[in-house]
């Protein structure tokens, strides 16, 4: 890598692929400041036999940036489940990160939808509420979100009971699930959680 290829990369939010022989993708990670992170890249790399292996082999770098941190995990992920790298062994094997993004019910109550990853836009980032490696890290979440801020289970959609949720049993939630809180009282502590 010439000092011209690291000039290059400019101090934005994105992601940076590490290509040697024959364009062949050696490692893709993510950065809030790319041409602070590749560099230390290349400063650290004989703190272990892995960075120093990247760091003899690199030929050239592409940088993608993105719409801050959200952005360059996303497509970090997708970059490394479809180009398949060298070095990026653990994220290489996981599927999908699942996405929990606010929604709002016929009746106005603020809930989650639970989504995959795959194909998230920009533009789309606004109503993204967490990031997670798979469902059980996501209910889990939401689970310990019910019990702190006194949300609804059954809304957030980790409790498939068909009346009240077992919180509001417990006296935990408030009642949005039965209507016995409003809207506006619910929605208000769900923004602040």
């Amino acid at each position: 890598i010439t000092q011209k290829d690291l000039d290059k990369v400019p101090e934005a939010p994105g992601v940076y692929i590490f290509y040697g022989p024959e364009g062949m993708p050696l490692y893709i990670g993510k950065s809030v400041n790319l041409k602070k992170r590749v560099m230390q890249h290349f400063s650290r790399d004989h703190l272990s036999s892995i960075e120093m292996k990247i760091a003899q082999q690199v030929q050239s770098i592409e940088t993608i940036e993105t719409v801050g941190e959200l952005g360059a995990l996303i497509k970090e992920s997708d970059l490394i489940k479809k180009m398949q790298p060298l070095y990026n062994r653990r994220l290489r094997n996981l599927k999908q990160l699942v996405v929990l993004r606010k929604n709002t019910d016929s009746r106005g109550y603020d809930t989650i939808r639970t989504d995959y990853a795959d194909g998230l836009g920009a533009n789309e980032l606004g109503d993204v509420l967490g990031l997670f490696r798979n469902k059980r890290q996501a209910s889990q979440f939401l689970v310990n979100a019910a019990r702190e801020h006194g949300l609804c289970e059954k809304l957030l959609g980790v409790d498939n009971s068909r009346s009240a949720c077992f919180g509001y049993r417990l006296d935990r939630c408030r009642g949005a699930c039965v209507q016995a809180e409003k809207a506006v009282s619910y929605n208000t502590r769900f923004v602040q959680g």
